[in-house]
């Protein structure tokens, strides 16, 4: 009754029907290529838990977090912004066939969990923890013996002190910034949800606190472990400086974009035995240029051709079958 169907409760076509029209018609020019040409497989997982969005309506910890948009928004856009392929994975899932594993906002992470992802790494996947992650038993509440129990101690990353930010300043508040060593040039950033200082042995300091009560601790580290390597984000670097650090942990896995160019479209590669091409999506309201890798392409909707770049104008999608 309030949405959802073609004709209306008194017969009448709804709103959009012409719009569902095209798409029938869409799908059906496009079917042989979708049948035959599957989703390449992905080789990076980012975790999404329901559990965790009923933890945080209860204890938000950072202020107004919403754990849905939040996720979104902070966390899996910057791997879109970079074009990096990937799946959304639930706790429990299969980590067969990844490279790198993203855990950001999963306060609760569960015993089989942590040593499904402790064998991952050892063989020489890449973890990428937080913000937020790993802080709270199964129960919802603290560990007594370290921040994050076991992770601390086979990933060689230690959280000293933790401090809630929130999602956005108060008036009187003062920007916590971070600065950047090592492989990331990246010019420096603010720090957003909580703060915690991270330590570390053998650890390699990939950011620091500038000021603030944390100020010249490290706000991310990373640290290898057996084969692959832990990398723990004590603070949201905000999701301009996340895109860049995940997309240098992609290569470091041999994983490259599947294009080149503005942040925004979402692109979808997808191979079979004899077809390959690309499925693009403009889902904004601004023209956008990517960049394919070289070849021939034909819209399969309309059948102009292309090359590898491409101009897509504000919502435009394409149905791109390479030559």
């Amino acid at each position: 009754m309030p949405h959802g169907s073609i004709l209306n409760a008194w017969g009448k076509p709804v709103a959009n029907y012409d719009d569902l029209k095209q798409l029938g018609a869409d799908l059906q020019k496009s079917s042989d290529f979708l049948l035959h040409a599957p989703v390449t497989p992905a080789k990076i997982g980012i975790f999404y838990d329901h559990e965790a969005d009923m933890g945080l309506r209860i204890e938000q910890y950072a202020n107004d977090i919403r754990y849905y948009t939040d996720w979104t928004y902070r966390f899996y856009l910057a791997l879109q912004d970079q074009h990096l392929h990937r799946d959304v994975l639930m706790p429990g899932a299969d980590l067969k066939g990844y490279k790198l594993l993203y855990l950001p906002l999963l306060p609760m992470i569960s015993d089989d969990h942590r040593a499904h992802l402790k064998t991952w790494v050892e063989n020489g996947g890449t973890l990428i923890l937080g913000p937020m992650t790993g802080y709270r038993t199964e129960y919802w509440t603290s560990f007594t013996d370290h921040a994050m129990v076991d992770i601390a101690e086979w990933s060689g990353i230690a959280v000293d002190s933790r401090i809630p930010v929130g999602t956005k300043l108060r008036p009187a508040e003062i920007p916590l910034k971070m600065t950047y060593n090592g492989p990331l040039d990246l010019p420096e950033g603010q720090a957003g949800l909580w703060s915690e200082a991270l330590s570390s042995k053998d650890g390699r300091v990939i950011a620091a606190y500038i000021n603030g009560m944390h100020a010249e601790k490290a706000a991310i580290m990373e640290n290898t472990v057996g084969k692959g390597k832990v990398v723990l984000l004590g603070t949201d670097p905000g999701r301009g400086h996340l895109g860049p650090l995940l997309r240098h942990y992609a290569k470091e896995q041999s994983i490259e974009p599947l294009v080149e160019g503005d942040a925004g479209p979402l692109v979808v590669h997808r191979k079979g035995i004899k077809q390959e091409g690309f499925i693009l999506d403009n889902i904004t309201a601004e023209p956008k240029t990517i960049e394919l890798p070289k070849g021939k392409y034909t819209d399969i909707l309309t059948g102009k051709p292309y090359s590898a770049e491409q101009e897509l104008a504000p919502y435009e999608v394409r149905v791109l079958q390479r030559k």
